[in-house]
């Protein structure tokens, strides 16, 4: 390899020692190429001077030399970029030559060098294994963070339409209950009015009828304690006619005989209101309306008053001895915190005026 490398490095400085004198070939023709048609350009320009002018001829010679100065400068350029390049490529060879050599002289070295080598060539195998896992890794980390934030995003959205599908159940039950309720409390209350305005008719019925076989058995004369007496059972709601018999009462009597001993307490207690109001049959006559009360008769308030005294005499009350103010000292004993100060505190919110030393 060495030998080859060698050879291939000569062919290349062959090569542009070759291009160098092609080159200086090539300038040397152009030079004599540009001294001939100097030459030329001489001899015609004595035959021409009769037909142009100098200041034509100057301006063609002009601008020949600045063509033949570009030109050269073109060529010039060109030379130095393949230059270049070839200088380029021969350092890259040189470099490669060199790193060459160095790794022959590295394999060259001891066994324990060229297992150092082995080792570092393996160490950076294994960090490169290590690179393109870890780099593995973290793109299986990436897709798994991805999958598990698209699958709470999923669970998330699969528990927020079954939330929204129970709240719709929820509320189509409540709104059947609440529509159920409804419906029953209709029907309550309409049970309830229909109760009242059966039992209401049923009273103006039995009031009805009551009233009609006394006018028929009396001669239209009802008599005013009676007539009043069905008016307050039938605005308190009682039944008119009699439901039991109340003589013999039992231990535990039946509904109809309690209604029976209410509708007699009732009554009572609406004569018993009328004769203390002196209203209704109780009433005052006419010639006792205007009569003024009797005065007070002293001599008969003095007798009941001596009497009462007797009966109950007053009781004297017993009198507190008055003792003029004296001091007494005392000492309050207790364990630490174990609240006299509070105590002493309370006792000087009284009455009682201490001194606490």
């Amino acid at each position: 390899k060495m030998m080859k490398k060698k050879k291939e490095a000569e062919d290349v400085a062959n090569e542009i020692k070759k291009f160098e004198a092609l080159i200086k070939k090539d300038l040397q023709a152009k030079e004599r190429a540009s001294k001939t048609s100097a030459d030329t350009a001489g001899q015609t320009a004595t035959d021409l001077l009769n037909t142009y002018s100098d200041d034509d001829y100057i301006k063609k010679i002009q601008k020949r030399l600045e063509e033949d100065a570009f030109a050269r400068e073109q060529r010039e350029k060109r030379r130095r970029r393949l230059l270049m390049d070839q200088l380029i490529a021969h350092e890259a060879q040189e470099e490669a030559y060199r790193e060459e050599q160095l790794i022959n002289r590295l394999m060259r070295q001891s066994q324990q060098e060229r297992r150092i080598a082995v080792q570092l060539m393996h160490v950076r195998h294994e960090k490169e294994v290590l690179w393109q896992n870890r780099i593995f890794r973290e793109k299986q980390y990436e897709e798994r963070r991805l999958k598990d934030f698209q699958d709470a995003l999923d669970r998330e959205a699969a528990l927020a339409r079954q939330a929204k599908i129970d709240f719709e159940e929820q509320a189509i039950r409540e709104r059947e209950i609440h529509e159920q309720i409804a419906v029953e409390r209709a029907q309550a209350r309409y049970r309830k009015h229909y109760t009242i305005c059966a039992v209401i008719l049923d009273q103006i019925l039995d009031l009805s009828t009551k009233v009609a076989d006394y006018r028929m058995l009396t001669n239209n004369m009802i008599p005013y304690k009676l007539m009043h007496d069905w008016k307050e059972l039938f605005f308190n709601g009682k039944p008119i006619y009699e439901q039991a018999s109340i003589k013999h009462l039992p231990a535990k009597p039946s509904a109809e005989q309690l209604t029976e001993l209410e509708k007699r307490d009732l009554l009572d207690n609406n004569d018993y209101e009328e004769y203390k109001n002196m209203i209704g049959e109780w009433a005052l006559p006419e010639e006792m309306v205007d009569n003024i009360p009797p005065s007070n008769n002293n001599i008969l308030g003095h007798v009941i008053h001596r009497l009462v005294e007797k009966s109950h005499p007053p009781q004297v009350k017993s009198t507190v001895p008055e003792l003029p103010s004296f001091a007494i000292k005392g000492c309050l004993l207790g364990k630490t915190f174990s609240g006299k100060t509070t105590a002493l505190k309370a006792l000087q919110k009284g009455r009682i005026f201490l001194k606490v030393e």
